[in-house]
């Protein structure tokens, strides 16, 4: 993918961790959507199973793992945030902006 001579756009839609997550690390623009989470060891579900016996903190695990969206762009991880209702065509914009 370093070869390519077109810019590389990502577009996190969803979770995905270990080794399977690395792939969208080489790229030029990385997006998220508002609500998406990557790069961790145990999921933010398992986590909570580990920690607290109980799969309903699940947010507070994402939180405390720093893999929200929100922790991405403050860390300059993701490049901008795709806001909840803002996919398919009235998300080009931002695309465009981003790039």
């Amino acid at each position: 993918m370093f070869g390519l001579r077109v810019p590389i756009i990502t577009v996190v839609t969803n979770e995905g961790g270990s080794g399977r997550s690395l792939a969208i690390e080489c790229v030029n623009k990385w997006l998220m959507l508002e609500n998406s989470t990557t790069f961790y060891v145990a999921s933010p579900k398992g986590c909570t199973v580990i920690l607290w016996k109980s799969s309903q903190s699940a947010p507070k695990a994402a939180e405390k793992l720093r893999i929200t969206t929100q922790e991405h762009y403050k860390l300059l991880i993701a490049n901008a945030i795709i806001p909840r209702g803002k996919i398919g065509i009235y998300g080009e914009g931002l695309v465009m902006q981003v790039v």
